[in-house]
Order: C-alpha cells, then sequence, then structure tokens
C-alpha cells in the first residue's frame, strides 16, 4: 500500500466529521417584534385633551343667576375610544395558556432538559475515532557518522465504547508502513505490518454497575421530570393570575355600572330640586346636587380609567397578537361570577392536595435523585481495581495484500491480560462526599415535610377563605337591601311633596351614595369569593383542571 492511500484514510474520516456539522439559525432580529406593537399603536388614534376650566361649569343653573345651562353631552368623555371585545372567562384561560409569553418562555427549559437527558445517554454513544502518523528515527548502530534511518507511516481506525456497566471497549486497525535503510536486518524492505486488535477494560470494584454508570442518565431524566412540573407551575400561576385579572375587570366594569346609576339618581335629585325652585327650594338645596354631580362625574372617569387599567393587564396576560397592548382594542368580560354556595370536606381538600400538588412530587422526585447520588457516593469508597484485557492478530508481508492473508492464517496470535489497582490513602475525598450526599438526602426529606405544611396550610386558608367570603357576601347583600329600602323610603316622602329643606336634600343625596357604597361592597364580596374558589383550586393542584386544560405529555411515573 502506498502512503498517499494510507493518509487518504485520516482525510475521510475528517471529512465526514465536519459534514456532520449542525448549521447555525438565522440572526435575531428584535425589528421584526416590536413592529407588531408598533403597527397596532399606529391604529390608536390620539385623544384630545381638554382645557381646565376657568369658571364653574355645571349641567343645571341657578333661575335667578341670569347663567344658561350647558350643551351637548354632559357625560364624562371617558369611554374606551377603541373596538371592544367581549370575551369569556374560558376564551380568556384558553388563549393565556396559548400565548401568554412566560409560559412560551419556560417552555423551552423543558427542551433543553431533554436535551441534557440525551446528553447523558451520549456517553455509552459508540465513539469513531482514526489518527495517522508518520515517524523518522535516526540511530548509531556502528559508524557513528554513517547513523541508520528508520520511517514509519501508520494509519489507525477503530472504535470504542463505554459500557453500562463500567467497562471501555475498543477495537481497532493499525495499519503500517515500514522503511528502513538497514537493509542487513530485514527479510524484505519496505514491509507492511496490519494488526487488528480488541481491548476490554472492565472496573471491578469501583465505577462497576449499571446503577452507577447510569447515575447521571437517572439524574438527568429526573431534573426533566421536574423541569416539567415547573412548566405546569408556571402556567397554573399565569392561568391564576389571568383568572384574578378578569374578575376584578367584572368588578371594575361592575363599578362603572354603579357609578352611572349614582350620577343619574343625582342628576333626576338635581332636575327635581330645579323643578320646585322658588317653592321649596333655594340656592342651598341646589348647590348640594350640583356639587353632588361633579363628584359623581369624577368618581365615574376613575371608574372607566381603572377598566382602561386592568384591560391592559389583562391583554398583557394573554399575550395575544390579535390582542397587542398597545392596541386600542378593550377587553370586556361577560362571565357572571358564581353565587352559590361550595361546600367543602377540609379532609378531602387536603388528601387531594397532597396528591396533586406539584411541589410534593418534584421534592419526591428530588429525594429519589438524592438516594441514587448517595449510591454512586457509596461505591466511591471502594478501591478502584480495573481487568484489563487485550487479543489481536498481526499480519507481517512485504505488500499490504499481504498481510491480510497472515491475519487470515493467524500467524502471529497476542494477547494480554493484567489488574490496574488503586486506593488512596485515608480516602479522604470520597468520605467527604459520601457524608454530604447522606445529608443532601436528609435534607430533601425534611424539606418534603415542610412543603406537606407548607400545603396543608394554604388549602386550610383557603377553605377558610372562601367560607369567609361567602359569609362577607351574604351578609352584604343584606346590606344592600337595607340600604335600598332606606332610600325607598326617602324618596316615598320626597313623592309626597313634602318640603326639600337643606337637611332632607343631603340626606337623600347620602343616602344614594349609601346605596351605591353597599352595591360596591356587595360586587367586590362576590369578585372575592370567586377569586378565593380559584385560590383553593391552585392550592389543591386542580386549577387546570378546574379550567379545562389539559397538557399533551408523556405520562410521568407518580403524575395524578
Amino acid at each position: 500500500m502506498k502512503p498517499k492511500n494510507l493518509l487518504r484514510i485520516g482525510v475521510v474520516i475528517l471529512g465526514a466529521g465536519v459534514t456532520g456539522c449542525t448549521q447555525y439559525p438565522e440572526p435575531f432580529n428584535p425589528e421584526s417584534l416590536r413592529e407588531i406593537q408598533r403597527s397596532r399603536a399606529r391604529e390608536v388614534e390620539p385623544v384630545e385633551m381638554r382645557p381646565l376650566p376657568t369658571t364653574r361649569q355645571t349641567e343645571y343653573v341657578y333661575p335667578d343667576s341670569g347663567e344658561k345651562p350647558l350643551s351637548g353631552n354632559f357625560s364624562p368623555t371617558t369611554r374606551p375610544s377603541g373596538r371592544v371585545v367581549p370575551l369569556s372567562l374560558q376564551e380568556v384561560i384558553h388563549r393565556t395558556v396559548v400565548h401568554n409569553s412566560e409560559v412560551r418562555v419556560a417552555a423551552y427549559q423543558t427542551g433543553q432538559d431533554n436535551a441534557r437527558v440525551l446528553e447523558a445517554e451520549a456517553r455509552f454513544d459508540p465513539i469513531l475515532f482514526s489518527n495517522v502518523q508518520f515517524q523518522r528515527t535516526v540511530q548509531v548502530i556502528e559508524d557513528p557518522l554513517n547513523p541508520r534511518s528508520t520511517e514509519q507511516l501508520t494509519a489507525t481506525l477503530g472504535i470504542r465504547a463505554n459500557l453500562p456497566n463500567g467497562g471501555e471497549a475498543k477495537i481497532q486497525a493499525v495499519q503500517s508502513r515500514n522503511l528502513s535503510d538497514n537493509i542487513s536486518v530485514l527479510a524484505f524492505n519496505p514491509y507492511y505490518q496490519n494488526e487488528l486488535q480488541f481491548q476490554l477494560t472492565q472496573p471491578l470494584l469501583q465505577n462497576f454497575g449499571t446503577d452507577v454508570n447510569r447515575a447521571r442518565i437517572t439524574i438527568a431524566r429526573n431534573d426533566q421530570r421536574i423541569g416539567l412540573l415547573d412548566f405546569r407551575q408556571k402556567l397554573e400561576e399565569q392561568v391564576a393570575k389571568a383568572e384574578e385579572a378578569y374578575w376584578q375587570l367584572v368588578q371594575a366594569q361592575g363599578e362603572v355600572q354603579i357609578q352611572e346609576r349614582l350620577l343619574n339618581a343625582t342628576r333626576t335629585t338635581a332636575w327635581t330640586l330645579l323643578q320646585r325652585w322658588g317653592q321649596d327650594v333655594a340656592r342651598v338645596q341646589l348647590s348640594q346636587a350640583n356639587s353632588a354631580v361633579e363628584d359623581r362625574k369624577l368618581s365615574l372617569i376613575q371608574a372607566h380609567a381603572q377598566v382602561r387599567t386592568l384591560s391592559l393587564n389583562l391583554k398583557r396576560l394573554m399575550s395575544d397578537p390579535d390582542f397587542p397592548v398597545s392596541s386600542g382594542q378593550t377587553v370586556q368580560a361577560t362571565d357572571i361570577p358564581v353565587q352559590t354556595p361550595i361546600q367543602f370536606n377540609l379532609e378531602d381538600q387536603v388528601d387531594t392536595a397532597l396528591n396533586n400538588r406539584l411541589e410534593l412530587l418534584q421534592q419526591e422526585i428530588r429525594i429519589q435523585s438524592a438516594d441514587t447520588v448517595l449510591r454512586a457516593a457509596g461505591n466511591n469508597l471502594l478501591p478502584q481495581l480495573n481487568l484489563v484485557g487485550q487479543v489481536g492478530l498481526q499480519g507481517l508481508a512485504e505488500d499490504y495484500g499481504g498481510t491480510y492473508s497472515s491475519i487470515g492464517r493467524r500467524d502471529y496470535f497476542t494477547s494480554a491480560i493484567g489488574f490496574q489497582f488503586e486506593m488512596p490513602i485515608g480516602n479522604r475525598p470520597a468520605r467527604a462526599i459520601w457524608l454530604r450526599t447522606q445529608l443532601q438526602r436528609l435534607q430533601a426529606i425534611e424539606g418534603y415535610r415542610s412543603i406537606i405544611d407548607q400545603v396543608s396550610l394554604e388549602v386550610t386558608t383557603g377553605v377558610e377563605n372562601v367560607k369567609n367570603t361567602w359569609d362577607l357576601l351574604n351578609q352584604a347583600r343584606r346590606a344592600r337591601f337595607a340600604s335600598a329600602e332606606a332610600l325607598e323610603a326617602i324618596r316615598d316622602r320626597e313623592r309626597a311633596e313634602r318640603a326639600l329643606d337643606p337637611t332632607f336634600v343631603q340626606l337623600k343625596l347620602d343616602r344614594e351614595s349609601a346605596l351605591a357604597q353597599a352595591e360596591r361592597t356587595e360586587l367586590e364580596a362576590l369578585v372575592r369569593y370567586n377569586i378565593a374558589v380559584s385560590a383553593l383550586e391552585r392550592a389543591k393542584g386542580t386549577l387546570l383542571r378546574y379550567n379545562n386544560v389539559a397538557i399533551e405529555e408523556e405520562r410521568l411515573p407518580g403524575m395524578p
């Protein structure tokens, strides 16, 4: 075989490795992502901001003042200028699950964990290796002025692999071409040598066994399961935030309705007083009503602003490209909060939480990893004793083809066996690792106990919160009925054309405001009740199931 043929072996193998390289993705372009918000913000028309008033302006005037009433629409111009999009809670949760940016970010972590499992498993993948070497040596044998030179061109091609039980197997073919100018000691020159070798190194004590050598794979798979549960936790967290934001939007929309009813009632009172001007109504009573109208307008502006703010927050949680935060769309909540009592048995709720909370399953997996590490650390205490064996066939000839014939005749059979022993004096590193892994396992078990206490506390608190918010809702509704009855009594007196003195006018305005406050308190209690029910489901680890959210995933052992 010619030297250039031997060199081709290394070139071909190198080319195979280069062609297997992965291409890089396209460069990151931030402008394409920014344009989404910019384009939608461009569609929003600017709202004209009116100048501050310099004189008193009101819908109603005093007949003897000579002023003219304001003309036009006196309702505050605070309603959304863009398109109002009605959405149900189920639609909001669906969009949150599919598009929420934090959930999408967390999803990439699960892919990275899957890749780490492949990295750990790849430790046992066979490796193809090759090398080509040219060596020239000069020796002084007889005449110092006439040294002898030897040239050797060697090419090696083989496969090696780590075995699951801790050993290493290697098979290789070594081909060489030898040329020497000392022709007196050689039968032929140049000569070719071919050798086929198989070598096995097997640990007998330290690093022996499948469990020890696959510990990295086991831990990587456990980390993968923990990462998947982290993803589910992030999803639960964002769904809980979206549901809470939705009910808060319901409350804000209800606040707008309450303020509008209060403003209309106060306007009616002011108009009634205006009609009775000069009879039993003077400037004092009408100014009371006009002042109340302006205060109600202010509260209505604040209520509309709160709706827009919560709508923006909900769009941020959904992260839906159809509803960018910068768009002029305003989300309108259409669902009605649940107004029926839900009975809970504390024992059943705690048992459900202990079977479904992801934190407990994560800690169980961490304890399993700690057990795996502990077994590996125990094996590390043993001395290192390796069995090394090798067998081979050699061929020697004056041409390359003859070496194969020589191997076929098994002219030169070689074998070797031996032991390698190593043990650190004192073995302190291994003992320290053994102690540390024991403490880590005990720490993980204590952490599991702590999580049980925390889960039980959250569920117990959640059940109490549901009960308390229901009691508050019950009493708030009673208070609203009583406040409405008190206002109706005031209106009955007004319809009887009793004197509308300043004290009576103020009493009526106060009772209208008290009814609005009672409605506000009832609405807040109703929203808190629904949020408390959702929080209890999250405390039990069943929030996704409660909202009909299913994740397609490989079923993991021990997962509910």
